[in-house]
């Protein structure tokens, strides 16, 4: 009796993982490529070393792992170079306020919850800042704005979804660290379980985004959706998603995770 027990649990998580996650109400319907993800500084700003050092060091030390396990389930979803030795980088630094810029909404990577900002780059960040002896203040970005906000200042990195496929003119890129995919996610209850069934359907990502452009490079896909909505961010598509605004949403694998777990 155990024993057939055991083979019907077996049974039912593996239904359950193959339909990417019913359970939570949403399933995956197809991916659309996607990207690595990174952080990126001004060209030629001492930070883009003095962070990169850091996160070296909380490689080695486990940090990361930890905050990997903590935020992605798997401690190995998340890597950086591991160097004990960068921590002399982290020594002596003038003391001052670092702002990390980050797409809003982005899950798991910086969101705000709570009147509280947190995620993995979030408490990645702060650990660097708290070694260093540094304030650390975050500020929402729109996507396609990385370039503009580190060159006016306004903010002194940009990280929490920023990826290799952002466009890089004029920046300094830290290493990459994960990648992740552009995920078409649909309600379980909608019928949507493959990107063929899309047609005629009206399709949200977040505007100025790799994603929306990934959407629209895909052609085919294009000819067959009714409309295209854009929002400001993942938060965002999932609430639109909810509301019946929408029949199926284009946004990163992680974030689909979040919600979906």
């Amino acid at each position: 009796m155990k024993i057939k027990l055991l083979a019907l649990l077996l049974a039912l998580t593996a239904l359950l993982t193959a339909c990417g996650g019913e359970a939570s109400g949403y399933r995956t319907a197809g991916d659309l490529g996607g990207q690595e993800l990174c952080a990126a500084f001004r060209e030629g700003d001492p930070l883009h070393d003095i962070f990169t050092a850091g996160m070296m060091v909380l490689a080695a030390d486990g940090t990361v792992e930890q905050l990997s396990l903590k935020w992605f389930g798997d401690e190995d979803a998340a890597s950086f170079p591991a160097d004990g030795s960068m921590s002399v980088w982290l020594e002596n630094q003038p003391q001052r306020t670092f702002i990390l810029g980050y797409y809003r909404g982005s899950r798991p990577l910086c969101f705000e919850e709570n009147g509280a900002v947190t995620g993995f780059d979030a408490e990645l960040f702060a650990e660097i800042c708290r070694r260093l002896g540094w304030e650390i203040r975050y500020q929402a970005i729109d996507h396609g704005t990385a370039e503009v906000e580190l060159a006016s200042g306004n903010v002194d990195c940009v990280a929490g979804g920023y990826g290799t496929d952002d466009g890089s003119k004029g920046l300094a890129l830290g290493p990459t660290y994960m990648s992740c995919k552009y995920e078409v996610v649909a309600m379980a209850s909608s019928g949507i379980s493959r990107k063929g069934e899309l047609k005629d359907k009206v399709v949200g990502t977040v505007a100025s985004s790799t994603m929306g452009a990934a959407l629209e490079a895909d052609t085919g896909l294009m000819k067959k959706i009714g409309s295209v909505r854009a929002f400001f961010s993942e938060d965002d598509c999932f609430a639109a998603l909810n509301g019946g605004m929408v029949d199926a949403i284009i946004v990163s694998s992680l974030c689909a995770d979040y919600y979906m777990k």
